[in-house]
């Protein structure tokens, strides 16, 4: 009987785990201020984010899965919040200098890619990661994986 206790507490533990990842309650208390750094957003970086805002995001990319791109008028949609989410994110660098700021932001907006289908969710998450490593953020401190699976996902 103490065995089948166990076991079904473990099951339940488990399901809560899972549960509370999949209504997104980690996302809701994951820390932006953990492993904070000042940013240094130079000329230089100011216009490698102003490049990748004129790349068209949301095309046929064989490199890196991506064969399906939507129909013109949902790719209008989805280039217009990730280069919103990646203006913003800018200036929170440029207002802020500060590593914690930037992912803040992030936390508060990533709900504008609700309004996408998962694939070009998918897509902007790319996007928003090299915007966060042109402006020297290496890591989002498992931000974006939280907020697109529930979880932490180390090294995807």
């Amino acid at each position: 009987m103490f065995v089948v206790k166990i076991l079904l507490l473990t099951v339940l533990a488990f399901a809560t785990v899972i549960l509370l990842g999949v209504n997104g309650f980690y996302f809701k208390v994951w820390p932006t201020f953990l492993n904070d750094k000042d940013l240094n957003i130079s000329a230089e970086r100011i216009s490698g984010v102003k490049n990748l805002l004129e790349e068209s995001k949301f095309h046929l990319d064989k490199e890196n899965f991506y064969f399906f791109p939507p129909p013109e008028r949902k790719r209008v949609v989805a280039q217009n919040i990730t280069n919103n989410l990646i203006n913003g994110i800018l200036d929170t660098a440029k207002k802020t200098s500060k590593k914690s700021d930037v992912l803040f932001y992030l936390k508060i907006n990533l709900h504008q890619l609700d309004a996408i289908d998962s694939e070009e969710q998918d897509r902007a998450l790319i996007y928003l990661e090299k915007t966060l490593s042109i402006i020297g953020i290496e890591s989002s401190n498992q931000l974006l994986n939280v907020w697109r699976y529930g979880f932490p996902i180390d090294g995807i």
